[in-house]
């Protein structure tokens, strides 16, 4: 009789028993780091800022053996169980683990805690609802300011701005841009762009 060369138990498979055999080919820890914004909550992954899930994340790094699948993950920051599916065993095996966390603020937050922003949209006339929420749901959308005139709705990014122009255009919405010269940076002008739709 084989005999498991770490506790002497009867040898199920590599000369270890079951219990040593099933330690041997789960990971013992994660080596993973999570860069968390602490504002927004975007994390930092592949050298950028995203919405990727920290349950993503874990499945990516993983590099399981033996047809190891992972049945379910379950978090609690910094606590994270897994339940692993172990095909040859018929078996499902659950670990806990701690993930390495880091907050701090994502590039976006600390342009808007300063103040940054590169368009604004101004809502004039009875405006409806739908417009509201739609400029609302955006991920740049930044604040929403009340005027006597309208309201101002302040976008952080250009290309954001741009896409919801065009959903304005196809509701048949007439827009009216502009820009204004804000200052100068390395060398070539920055502009803040301003699109008026009145309903």
């Amino acid at each position: 009789m084989k005999i498991c060369y770490k506790c002497g138990k009867e040898a199920f498979k590599e000369n270890l028993c079951k219990d040593h055999y099933i330690e041997n080919i789960l990971p013992s820890s994660l080596d993973i780091q999570i860069i968390i914004c602490k504002k927004c909550n975007k994390i930092f992954y592949h050298n950028r800022w995203s919405n990727i899930s920290i349950e993503k994340i874990i499945k990516n790094s993983l590099r399981l053996k033996n047809k190891i699948k992972i049945n379910k993950i379950n978090i609690k920051i910094p606590e994270i169980e897994i339940i692993f599916f172990l095909p040859e065993l018929n078996q499902y095996i659950k670990k806990n683990f701690k993930l390495k966390i880091i907050k701090k603020l994502c590039k976006d937050c600390l342009k808007i805690l300063g103040g940054y922003y590169e368009a604004v949209f101004q809502f004039r006339g009875k405006i409806p609802e739908w417009a509201i929420n739609y400029i609302k749901s955006n991920e740049d959308f930044i604040k929403l300011e009340r005027k006597k005139e309208g309201l101002d709705f302040y976008i952080l990014k250009r290309s954001s701005a741009e896409k919801i122009s065009k959903y304005f255009m196809n509701k048949n919405c007439e827009i009216k841009k502009s820009f204004k010269l804000i200052t100068r940076k390395d060398g070539r002008d920055v502009y803040r762009f301003f699109y008026c739709i009145k309903f």
